[in-house]
């Protein structure tokens, strides 16, 4: 699974989410090398179905992924919603 976003604001980017425990500086977003551009690529657990995250700028600032629409609300707030086949 990738995890890919525009963020040219940021200076670091982290994937948080349920796959990683929403663990802070647990799975961090590599520069792609093309300006804004963030990008990682996971083995992700076969036996999840679907897997919420958000992705974390600069240590302090949540952003809702873009390219997908589905969102679930919990107590922290707004996370994605990635239901896998």
């Amino acid at each position: 699974m990738v995890f890919r976003v525009y963020a040219p604001e940021a200076v670091s980017v982290e994937v948080m989410g349920d796959f990683n425990g929403w663990q802070n500086g647990e799975t961090l977003l590599p520069d792609e090398h093309k300006p804004g551009w963030w990008q990682v690529r996971l083995i992700v657990p076969s036996s999840l179905n679907r897997i919420e995250y958000f992705y974390w700028l600069d240590g302090s600032r949540p952003k809702i992924d873009p390219s997908q629409p589905v969102v679930a609300d919990d107590f922290a707030g707004e996370n994605n919603l990635l239901v896998l086949p």
